[in-house]
């Protein structure tokens, strides 16, 4: 991960770096890469020598009717400022903004992982930059480029051959990029950044996320007056794809900032081709019926009945991608985990962690990861709890208190209580089929001192999926890392970090994800990691790679709002929905999730000596060695997504609806089917029939404040700086 900034300034501008980025922002983009730290400043030529041949290419380029006014007065130039903070996850170092020997300058967030040519040992700032480069000012070559290259990114690219700024994100948004527009006509300067903060003082700073529907473009020399005028480059799935002549963002663009869509070619094409409105042949539901039943408390039911040839082609074919998908994010990781000699260290030496609930979408990358990490690498599982009210407080009745609400609160917290319980029982009940009665014992043993505040939903079904994990792989040590999180720290944590990390984004939803998410991603926790070694010890994962399984859900209709689309609409209308979730995937989570997991970082330049230090200092105090040690290494994280991963999408795109997903049959079955038989080829049974549970509910984080609040709601505990 890595933090880009760029701020464009009219020429003659006495405008200071520290006036856009303050203390906090900078901090923001040094956490997300405290690698390498560098600022240069590149000024273009003036717009005076431009010829008025040049000015006519101008206007016929373009048939806005505004266009002809724009290019009256060409006075102003851009002056551009780059800024990188470069987490270093892959060959030699390699500082930023990258410069080329005629001056282009590339600031890139991003793995290539196909599309370009890049050895282990490369690093892909650099093949970029020489890609870019070999586009000279052509157009259509930098499209084509940026269209072939497979994996997450984002960029920032002073292209001095041509005198333009490109910016953009990959075609998911997988990567986070805001912009700011100053007031003036046209605007003082532009702000591009990895992350923004929360404004709190006058003049307000406010960013947006840059849509990741295309590429943009700034002409530096060719501006008016009084206007910007910013070139919209946007994806395209085939070449009768004609995408809108206007995007939403304009709302909040000042008036002299204009976006020109450029629907003729050049123009970029999509990674992946569109969802396959194919619905049949049908398969007939009376055998899949008959080998079924309606999933109950303590029975799991056998997948194996809904095997057929063309599902079983298509589960083989799907874990085929996926792996690949994985083995791609695995074995890209430049190995920086310092090997430790005192075993008893607790600090982790795992390269990889996965976001792990223990269900279906996360442990299913767990298995598939434990085939491409190398054998003697431990791999961390990472899972959140919140802290719940106890009955307990609902017992003590204050004078003016609401009685029957205090009646009503202590009657809904029972019954999660017994939730809970049916879900812990039904959790052993479906372990006997895969462990052996010790371990369970063992389990029941740990889980006698355990605090009962933070066994929330998928702290149970974690453990769960760590026997089934141990059972199937019991080559591997895997690590449950524990993460319970108090109220008063996730006050604390929210005010002090999420709520910039959160924004531009701004609801109920958001901080509930936002906040789960960072806790998991900073991986302090207690260690539970079998029967023998127990749990409760302290414990900080140092995995550089941090596996999400985002994108299974919008893909494989697994929300409850694919069943009611289908009950409404049949296929037609389940197509149209799924088509809809990828399409908007990159407006809904992915820029906010890129920021939350990459805030967790340490300066690394000098780690060496410093663990020396603590060694020599502390070998004799083996307390004081493992406090100071798992308080310093809360190592950076670089957040991966398999699902969504352009192979992956692809695949699932070309599939026919019935063979992903089918919703005639009951929930925790038909819903990501394909995903459910893929688990239980695999050997994960039990998670194979879980059902869908969002993390902000799995958690608990939602159960905590305004409980009759809405997801879409905006979220005053994020305004509270």
């Amino acid at each position: 991960m890595c933090g880009l900034c760029c701020i464009l300034t009219r020429r003659g501008s006495k405008l200071c770096f520290t006036d856009v980025v303050d203390s906090i922002l900078l901090e923001n983009l040094q956490r997300r890469g405290p690698d390498s730290h560098s600022t240069l400043t590149s000024t273009m030529p003036g717009a005076a020598n431009i010829c008025s041949s040049r000015k006519e290419q101008v206007v016929l380029s373009h048939s806005d009717g505004d266009v002809e006014n724009m290019t009256k007065s060409l006075k102003f130039s851009y002056d551009c400022l780059l800024s990188g903070h470069v987490l270093n996850m892959r060959g030699s170092m390699c500082s930023q903004p990258a410069c080329d020997d005629i001056g282009n300058m590339l600031l890139w967030n991003g793995e290539v992982f196909d599309g370009i040519a890049v050895a282990e040992e490369e690093n892909d700032t650099q093949k970029m930059l020489e890609a870019l480069g070999s586009c000279h000012s052509d157009k259509a070559s930098l499209l084509n480029l940026l269209s072939t290259v497979r994996g997450p990114w984002a960029l920032i690219y002073m292209q001095r051959s041509a005198g333009a700024l490109w910016f953009g994100r990959d075609y998911f948004g997988r990567r986070s990029l805001l912009w700011h527009f100053a007031s003036g006509d046209p605007p003082e300067y532009v702000a591009i950044c990895s992350v923004g903060i929360r404004p709190s003082k006058v003049p307000l700073i406010d960013w947006h996320e840059i849509p990741a529907n295309g590429i943009y473009r700034i002409d530096l020399q060719q501006q008016a007056e009084s206007t910007l005028l910013i070139e919209h480059f946007p994806w395209r799935r085939d070449i009768n794809d004609l995408p809108e002549t206007s995007i939403s963002c304009e709302r909040y663009f000042p008036k002299s900032v204009h976006i020109h869509v450029c629907n003729s070619l050049p123009s970029l094409t999509s990674p992946v081709p569109p969802l396959s409105f194919d619905a049949g042949p049908v398969r007939d539901l009376t055998a899949d019926l008959a080998g079924i039943s309606q999933r109950t408390i303590g029975q799991t039911v056998d997948l194996s009945a809904l095997y057929s040839e063309e599902r079983l082609v298509a589960v083989h074919r799907f874990i085929e991608v996926l792996s690949e998908a994985v083995h791609r994010r695995v074995c890209s990781i430049r190995s920086l985990t310092p090997s430790l000699s005192i075993a008893d260290v607790n600090v982790s030496q795992s390269g990889v962690a996965v976001l792990f609930s223990g269900g279906l979408d996360s442990i299913v990358l767990a298995v598939l990861a434990h085939r491409h990490v190398p054998p003697g690498e431990s791999i961390d599982l990472l899972n959140v709890a919140f802290e719940q009210k106890r009955l307990a407080q609902c017992d003590t009745v204050k004078k003016g208190h609401n009685t029957k609400k205090i009646r009503k609160n202590k009657e809904r917290l029972m019954q999660e209580q017994m939730s809970l319980k049916d879900l812990r029982e039904e959790c052993f009940a479906n372990l006997t089929q895969n462990v052996i009665a010790g371990d369970i014992e063992g389990l029941e043993d740990d889980q006698k001192g355990t605090d009962s505040s933070f066994e929330v939903p998928d702290r149970l079904t974690a453990r769960s999926g760590l026997q089934a994990l141990q059972a199937l792989c019991p080559g591997r040590q895997w690590i449950l890392v524990e993460i319970n999180i108090s109220r008063t720290e996730l006050a604390d944590e929210r005010r002090r970090r999420i709520t910039h990390l959160v924004y531009p984004a701004d609801t109920v939803l958001d901080d509930s994800i936002g906040c789960a998410l960072w806790f998991a991603a900073r991986g302090q926790g207690t260690c539970w990691r079998d029967k023998v070694q127990g749990g409760g010890c302290s414990y900080t994962s140092t995995a550089r790679v941090l596996f999400s399984g985002v994108g299974a859900d919008e893909q494989l209709a697994g929300y409850s709002r694919h069943r009611q689309r289908f009950a409404t609409s049949s296929w037609p209308g389940l197509a149209s929905e799924l088509q809809m979730e990828l399409d908007r995937i990159s407006q809904r989570n992915l820029g906010r999730d890129d920021r939350i997991v990459s805030d967790h970082g340490k300066e690394a330049s000098a780690i060496c000596v410093i663990l020396l230090e603590m060694m020599v200092e502390t070998l004799q105090n083996e307390v004081l060695w493992t406090e100071k040690l798992g308080s310093f290494y809360i190592q950076y994280r670089s957040s991966r997504f398999p699902y969504l991963d352009e192979d992956v999408v692809a695949f699932l795109s070309s599939l026919p609806l019935w063979l992903k997903a089918d919703l005639r049959l009951p929930r925790g079955i038909g819903d990501k089917l394909l995903l459910r038989l893929a688990a239980h080829w695999l050997g994960l049974t039990d998670a194979s029939t879980l059902p869908k549970r969002a993390m902000q509910f799995g958690s608990r984080i939602a159960r905590l404040e305004g409980s009759r609040e809405r997801g879409s709601d905006c979220c005053h505990r994020l305004q509270e700086l």
